[in-house]
């Protein structure tokens, strides 16, 4: 396994997000409040750093695999979050 593995999954979760970031853009002309929190950067960042242990756990052997794990990452870990949130 590469290290690029890692580096791919860290990109597609940053890249989920600024697709999020410019899907809120499109439609409201405006950021949503949570992007001016230090604390939301804190963890996304998390976020992007645990996408990037999941090739690992998997043993992902392609890039596109790695890829498309980081962006399902954070996908994944918000709709968890809305699950307990709920309860």
């Amino acid at each position: 396994m590469s290290i690029f593995f890692i580096l791919y999954a860290v990109t597609g979760s940053v890249l989920a997000e600024c697709a999020a970031a410019y899907d809120c853009l499109r439609r409201n002309q405006r950021l949503p409040a949570r992007y001016r929190k230090m604390s939301f950067y804190v963890v996304r960042g998390a976020i992007a750093l645990g996408a990037g242990v999941l090739p690992v756990i998997f043993t992902v052997e392609t890039a596109s695999a790695a890829f498309t794990l980081g962006v399902g990452a954070p996908l994944v870990i918000n709709q968890l979050s809305r699950g307990f949130s709920e309860r």
